[in-house]
């Protein structure tokens, strides 16, 4: 326990009584040091993920065939205000199932990233505090 940063003893058979020692600022900057690198781990993996999914989407859209590049259109093609069309009808221009995989799969990574901003913010003040 002690290298925990907690010293306690036993008060019964299941209970720990114990105080907490407060955190030093070196310990606490290492600990903010800590949850950055797993932060920067995390964003390496969704990027890792991300690659591996538009390389398969690369290669699945140059396999399709015209009815299944259709059928995949009206399932993902999102529906962009009416001002947003341009004169032939299209938003910003011809419909590639590519391009639109990737601006979904780019929103998904933008939103997961949010979280681990949100996350590393939060886990900072943590320990700050303490």
């Amino acid at each position: 326990m002690g290298s925990l940063g907690a010293h306690g003893r036993t008060a019964g058979r299941s209970t720990l009584a114990g105080r907490r020692r407060r955190l030093t600022a070196e310990h606490r900057e290492n600990l903010v040091k800590l949850v950055a690198k797993e932060a920067e781990k995390a964003r390496a993996a969704i990027r890792n993920h991300r690659h591996a999914v538009l390389k398969d989407l690369k290669k699945a859209a140059a396999n399709a065939s015209e009815d299944e590049e259709k059928r995949i259109e009206k399932a993902v093609r999102p529906q962009p205000p009416t001002s947003a069309y341009d004169k032939t009808g299209m938003a910003h221009g011809p419909w590639k199932p590519e391009r639109v995989g990737r601006e979904q799969i780019q929103k998904i990574v933008d939103d997961a990233n949010k979280v681990i901003d949100n996350v590393v913010k939060a886990k900072t003040a943590e320990i700050q505090q303490r």
